[in-house]
């Protein structure tokens, strides 16, 4: 799905249909964006990072950094209305130009940057969760319930 943001009627209608579609969902594409900031570096990272081997193979260099800060800053990240996309999707994957990672990916990026703690700040939308589980936070339920329609 692709809504016109110019178009405020189009969006409008859109955003309450929003909730069933990515629930029903088989998968969710997230599109953010084109490459820029050496986002393809930061994308291959979060999928090192989610690798079961445990030990990643990038060295904390400013660099490095500066692209995951980048990429989180894309302003995919700062619209409420994603967070239903990875909330009630069954599975969502991140298309960042040609490069893709699995959601997933960007979920085991935020707990393992809550011990290592490169990034002193991630968006909302990365917090941990579970599909309808109770690992949804007061926070989070009471964000989903105000985007659901009445």
């Amino acid at each position: 799905m692709c809504i016109d943001q110019g178009n405020v009627s189009e969006r409008n209608h859109q955003v309450t249909l929003m909730s069933r579609i990515y629930s029903q969902a088989q998968r969710v594409a997230i599109y953010l964006g084109e490459p820029e900031n050496d986002s393809d570096t930061a994308t291959a990272f979060l999928i090192d990072n989610d690798s079961p081997a445990g030990e990643i193979s990038y060295a904390k260099t400013n660099q490095l950094l500066h692209s995951l800060n980048c990429f989180f800053n894309r302003s995919w990240f700062t619209r409420v209305w994603v967070i239903q996309e990875v909330l009630l999707s069954l599975d969502a994957v991140a298309y960042c130009g040609d490069k893709t990672s699995a959601w997933g990916a960007i979920k085991t990026f935020y707990q393992w940057n809550v011990s290592e703690r490169w990034l002193a700040r991630l968006p909302y939308v990365v917090a941990p969760y579970r599909r309808g589980g109770p690992t949804h936070t007061s926070r989070q339920r009471a964000a989903l319930q105000g985007l659901k329609p009445p």
